[in-house]
């Protein structure tokens, strides 16, 4: 399968002249295009081309007017170009002439090398831009990180209270909602008296299910068995 991949602007006047390209190269060696991939920029929602990289397969080609079509990053070019050859597919540079992915020349993992360095240079240079905007955030004064008195706990309060009324420990409400009894009883300290509730001192089974266990906590009890 051979897909033609055009990245354009809305007004799609640069993307007839990418089609026209792709289709004299691929014309020039009897190569057919089997289904075209039209981009637009600015575009919405997932990308055509990530869509893409979910069909493609052993022995498919994209043919693209030059390697920058693909991707809005060097990371992004790079992530793809390993998605692709991953998949024993590859994509085709008309423009160049290059070729990378499944059986690609000396030429092409040369230039897989270079895109690989070049990716780490740019993650590089967006870390440290993080970096150094953190600091100056930091030396103006500004506070980061999340705002003060709000806690991930708070979105669980009707489900820590339901835990409560079902008897289970801290220790064990600490495991299900995912921090420590520290953390726990840190935040139960700042809550009011009637969100704090009282504890009682049944304890979760650490193999049995949280909502099986809620159930059978409101099971009435077996009959009991007399031995004969």
């Amino acid at each position: 399968m051979v897909y033609g991949y055009t990245r354009e602007s809305t007004d799609g006047q640069e993307g007839t002249s990418q089609r026209a390209e792709i289709r004299e190269k691929t014309g020039s060696i009897g190569m057919i295009v089997d289904e075209w991939i039209v981009e637009t920029e600015p575009a919405n929602g997932e990308r055509k081309m990530h869509e893409l990289m979910h069909r493609i397969g052993a022995g498919d080609m994209i043919a693209v007017t030059d390697l920058s079509r693909i991707g809005r990053s060097m990371r992004d070019i790079y992530s793809l170009v390993g998605n692709v050859t991953d998949r024993g597919a590859a994509i085709w540079a008309v423009r160049g002439g290059q070729r990378v992915g499944a059986g690609m020349d000396a030429a092409g993992a040369m230039l897989c090398g270079v895109l690989g360095m070049a990716a780490e240079i740019e993650r590089e240079l967006i870390s440290e831009r993080t970096r150094s905007g953190l600091r100056a955030a930091k030396a103006a004064g500004k506070r980061l990180g999340r705002p003060h008195g709000v806690s991930k706990l708070d979105a669980k309060a009707s489900e820590i209270a339901r835990l409560r009324e079902l008897g289970v420990n801290k220790a064990d409400v600490a495991r299900i909602v995912g921090c420590s009894r520290s953390t726990l009883a840190l935040w139960l300290s700042r809550r009011k008296p009637e969100v704090q509730g009282s504890w009682k001192t049944a304890t979760l089974s650490p193999a049995m299910p949280t909502a099986v266990t809620m159930e059978l906590a409101d099971a009435p009890p077996p009959p009991m068995m007399l031995r004969v």
